[in-house]
């Protein structure tokens, strides 16, 4: 029982960054860029509507990144997987996605968006080398509305996480990695 356990986990990681690496960070047709700008914007400005000192922040910002639908999932072994949009200053500078895999007590599944604000300009350019990562989590959500966490690296950029949806409960180690390409 313990074997194939192990196994059904190597086994999904195997798939899941099989899957990923097929995925291309930017869209490939001029709809799939129109469809994610839309989904970006749509996502910004719900966030603004929930918290109104966001728009100040992101006119102050060296630039943020956008990650309208992140889906994530575990049963001991986690993924996560979003693809969104860098803003230098306040312009579209090119297509991001994320990456997300853990390892630890953690099961379930949810829906969000995240938002990097990079606050200066050299953190903008770590995360455009993909140099820029983090890790460790610890979690419990289960549908609620609004910013369900924000968190300040101490790298030069403040992590938003908004409107987490359907149920995860973790407490859990890996790492978030992101690939930039320009627009």
């Amino acid at each position: 029982m313990r074997r194939t356990f192990l196994l059904s986990l190597i086994a999904f990681l195997f798939l899941f960054v099989g899957t990923m690496t097929g995925c291309t960070t930017a869209p490939t047709s001029a709809a799939g860029k129109a469809a994610l700008a839309g989904h970006v914007d749509g996502a910004l400005k719900a966030m603004k509507a929930a918290d109104p000192t966001l728009d100040a922040t992101l006119t102050s910002a060296a630039g943020y990144a956008v990650f309208p639908k992140v889906g994530k999932g575990a049963i001991w072994l986690g993924a996560a997987y979003g693809r969104g949009e860098v803003f230098a200053k306040s312009s579209r500078d090119g297509y991001c996605d994320l990456l997300q895999i853990t390892l630890g007590f953690q099961w379930g599944g949810q829906g969000y968006t995240q938002l990097i604000i990079f606050k200066t300009p050299e953190a903008l350019e770590t995360f455009k080398t993909g140099k820029f990562r983090f890790a460790a989590n610890a979690s419990a959500v289960a549908t609620i509305a609004g910013v369900g966490a924000t968190a300040d690296y101490g790298r030069g950029a403040t992590i938003y996480v908004y409107d987490p949806a359907g149920f995860m409960a973790e407490a859990a180690l890996g790492v978030q990695t992101y690939t930039w390409v320009k627009e």
